[in-house]
């Protein structure tokens, strides 16, 4: 059933979405542990919202458009989607917040929508990110994608694929992404279960850590008083004080159940199935479970999440920007969108300076950089003396092919 928060929706924006498709939004399905679960309580979970951040987080990246040269690329700084992207994809979100909603879209949802504003010109001047719940995906008889968006000032536009960027994740039928939120629904109830339950252990300010004795068999007046005297005194704000007993009234403690431990165990684990959802680790949802990591072993862990978390997702990011905005002809110029992940990856100074010394060669091993490579990489300005553009060779080493240098022959009286 519909809650009021979707119907009102429903009947606002008059679309053409279908109830079923804005229910999995806003009430959800049950699940097996009897709670709702939707987008939006998942967005409750305080595990799956910085996981979605997590993702999110590689938008501290540049998006920057390149253009290959030889082996390597430079900025493409004459194209005009260079400065659209890096700085300002729309009127009211710089480069850093559209690569970031777009990224919690796709991470809480499975794709991610931004509506192409085109010129007279056939360029993009714009591209304006659409809500999830405001986008309805569908393919006609011709197998071509159509769009349905809702935008902002309630405009409704049906657009075709070359209207919009779609990002979207692993994919079953190939057109829309799969919804994490649907896929992890037993997960994420549970996980929303046992948050009730502790709350609803602590909503009247007091845990049921004790239980107080009158002696005797006291009228039902004086169990009444005693119970509000109780409640004015050692619940809400005053939870925790000393308790006072006299021969009349004694208080004795109560251990913790086993069941409440269980609880406590499950939230856990419940956190370590949302990581497993969203594919990162559970370090970086602020939960090392039984293991407290070290400074060498938290350095490996951050290193494998930007191998395996974000790396693939910056990877199939990028190839959705390279084949939806720039089009054939550009990409076979060589342009093409790149997201740097070796800032994320460098060491303390101690460990680049130790690279560093490797890369410019010694007297017994060449380098493969030269000093002004060396220097832009720091971000330092080059050196114009010359020999800071030449890689260093060992005095002992010569190119292949290159003769010998000439030999001083023998004096005639050498040991005479």
């Amino acid at each position: 059933m519909l809650t009021g928060l979707a119907k009102w929706w429903l009947e606002r924006k008059a679309v053409s979405f279908t109830s079923s498709w804005v229910e999995a939004i806003f009430a959800g399905a049950k699940a097996n542990s009897g709670v709702q679960v939707s987008t939006n309580s998942a967005l409750q979970q305080t595990a799956m919202l910085r996981a979605i951040m997590v993702k999110a987080d590689i938008s501290q990246i540049p998006l920057v458009l390149r253009r290959r040269q030889g082996k390597g690329a430079v900025d493409a700084a004459d194209h005009y989607l260079y400065d659209m992207m890096l700085h300002q994809p729309n009127g009211w979100m710089d480069g850093v917040e559209w690569v970031r909603t777009t990224i919690m879209h796709f991470a809480a949802t499975g794709q991610a929508i931004s509506y192409r504003n085109i010129d007279r010109r056939g360029r993009i001047r714009e591209l304006i990110p659409i809500r999830p719940e405001c986008a309805a995906i569908d393919v006609n008889t011709m197998m071509e994608m159509e769009y349905t968006l809702q935008l902002e000032n309630a405009h409704q536009v049906k657009c075709g694929r070359d209207q919009v960027f779609h990002f979207r994740g692993p994919s079953w039928d190939g057109f829309r992404g799969l919804d994490p939120v649907a896929l992890g629904r037993e997960a994420l109830g549970l996980a929303q279960a046992t948050e009730k339950s502790q709350a609803q252990l602590h909503q009247n300010g007091v845990r049921a850590n004790g239980l107080f004795k009158l002696a005797g068999k006291p009228p039902q007046e004086e169990k009444d008083r005693v119970r509000e005297m109780i409640a004015a005194t050692y619940t809400g704000a005053n939870a925790g004080r000393p308790i006072l007993a006299s021969d009349a009234l004694s208080f004795e403690p109560l251990t913790m159940k086993g069941s409440e431990a269980e609880t406590i165990q499950t939230r856990g684990f419940q956190i370590e199935e949302i990581a497993r959802l969203q594919g990162v680790f559970t370090i970086m949802l602020g939960h090392a479970g039984d293991q407290s990591p070290t400074f060498a072993s938290a350095e490996a862990f951050f290193g494998a999440h930007v191998r395996y978390t974000y790396q693939p997702l910056i990877r199939a990011f990028l190839a959705a920007l390279n084949t939806q905005l720039l089009t054939r002809e550009e990409r076979a110029e060589g342009l093409h969108f790149e997201m740097d992940t070796s800032e994320l990856l460098r060491g303390s100074l101690r460990d680049r300076a130790e690279y560093y010394k490797a890369a410019i060669g010694n007297a017994s091993q060449p380098g493969w950089l030269t000093p002004n490579e060396i220097r832009i990489d720091d971000e330092w300005n080059e050196d114009p003396s010359p020999r800071m553009n030449q890689v260093q060779f060992p005095m002992t080493m010569r190119d292949a092919g290159e003769p010998p240098p000439p030999t001083t022959p023998p004096s005639p009286h050498a040991g005479a």
